[in-house]
C-alpha cells in the first residue's frame, strides 16, 4: 500500500472495529454500516478530504482481504473490539442534534430512531460533529436521561461515546430557542412586501359589500366637475347647441 492508502486504511480499521463510537458511527448487528454514511465520517477527518464514495468503494473492493461490501454496505472482516451493547444507566444528559426542519416535530412527538434507535452522545461537540454530516445547520438538544427513564426508557451503552434507545419523549428533552435565520427573515419580509403591494394597487375601501376603488371615485369626480361646467354655461350657449341638434329653445 502507498503511505495515502495505509493512513487511510488505519482510520477504517478504527471506524469499523477499534472504536466506531469515537467518530459516532453505530454499526449494526454484524458489524456492517453503509458506505456513504461511513463516507461522511472519513472527509470530516484531516487530510482525508480528497476521499470520494467512488474511491473508498475502490479501495474496499482492493482490499477484500479485509473489507466486505455488500449491497453498498461494507464490514471489517477482522474482530470487532466493540463491546456488544448492554443495558447501562446513563449520564444525567445525553446530546443529540437535528435539522432545523424536523426541531418542532420533535418538539411533538419526542425522538424516534431511524433503524429502530436513538443514537445520543456523550458530548455535545460530537453529537453536531454527527449531525452536521448530514444538516447545514442542526440544533443540538440535551437529553435529561433521568426523565426518561422515569417513562420507562431504556439506555444502551455502544462504545463508550454512544448509547441507544428505541424511544425518548418530548418532556425529557430540553429545547434552546431556535433564533431567526436570516433565510426565514427574507421569507416573512418578501410575504410582507408582496402584501403591502397589492393592498396599495387595489387601494379599495370596502363598502357595503361591494369595492370601491380610487381610479373609480377620481373618474366619478371628473364626470361630476364636467357635467356642472355644463349646468354654469350661459343661455345663448345652449340655445346654439341646442339649435344645432335640432332641439327646441
Amino acid at each position: 500500500m502507498l503511505k495515502n492508502e495505509l493512513k487511510l486504511n488505519k482510520l477504517l480499521k478504527a471506524m469499523l472495529s477499534v472504536c466506531p463510537d469515537a467518530y459516532g458511527l453505530v454499526l449494526n448487528e454484524e458489524g456492517r454500516i453503509s458506505i456513504k454514511e461511513l463516507h461522511r465520517a472519513v472527509i470530516q477527518e484531516e487530510s482525508f478530504g480528497y476521499v470520494t464514495p467512488i474511491s473508498l468503494t475502490r479501495f474496499f473492493e482492493m482490499n477484500s482481504d479485509c473489507y466486505e461490501v455488500f449491497n453498498g454496505m461494507v464490514r471489517w472482516k477482522g474482530l470487532l473490539v466493540v463491546p456488544p451493547l448492554r443495558e447501562e444507566s446513563p449520564p444525567s444528559v445525553l446530546y443529540v442534534a437535528v435539522a432545523e426542519n424536523v426541531y418542532e416535530v420533535v418538539k411533538r412527538h419526542g425522538l424516534k430512531g431511524i433503524n429502530g434507535r436513538v443514537a445520543m452522545f456523550v458530548s455535545g461537540e460530537l453529537a453536531m460533529s454527527v449531525a452536521k454530516r448530514r444538516y447545514q445547520s442542526p440544533v443540538l438538544l440535551k437529553v435529561i436521561t433521568q426523565r426518561a427513564m422515569d417513562r420507562g426508557c431504556h439506555f444502551y451503552l455502544y462504545g463508550e461515546q454512544i448509547y441507544l434507545c428505541d424511544y425518548v419523549p418530548a418532556d425529557a428533552i430540553v429545547f434552546p430557542l431556535l433564533s431567526v435565520s436570516a433565510q426565514g427573515v427574507a421569507k416573512t419580509l418578501k410575504k410582507s412586501k408582496s402584501s403591502e403591494k397589492k393592498k396599495t394597487e387595489d387601494d379599495v375601501v370596502a363598502a357595503g359589500g361591494f369595492f370601491l376603488k380610487i381610479d373609480s371615485v377620481a373618474d366619478s369626480e371628473s364626470g361630476r366637475k364636467r357635467r356642472q361646467n355644463k349646468k354654469q354655461d350661459p343661455d345663448w350657449k345652449i340655445a346654439r347647441r341646442n339649435s344645432r341638434r335640432g332641439g327646441v329653445f
